[in-house]
């Protein structure tokens, strides 16, 4: 029983680490990053400019502007 519980566990490991990666790897795929889509969505429609300016500080909030390995 012991075995059996361990083998789960394990298994659940290894399977929370592939999702977290597969789904890190599907966010980096789109042109663009997370913080280009971010200012779209919060300023679309409200007739605010946003800057490169901006979009670099949100970089910098999210942590976007560190290395993926990092991240």
């Amino acid at each position: 029983m012991l075995r059996f519980t361990l083998e789960r566990l394990v298994g659940m490991v290894i399977t929370m680490l592939l999702v977290s990666v597969m789904v890190f790897l599907i966010m980096e795929l789109p042109p663009g990053d997370y913080a280009d889509r971010y200012a779209f969505r919060k300023y679309s429609g409200t007739g605010v400019n946003v800057t490169e300016a901006d979009i670099e500080a949100i970089r910098r909030d999210l942590g976007l502007d560190k290395p993926m390995l990092l991240r």
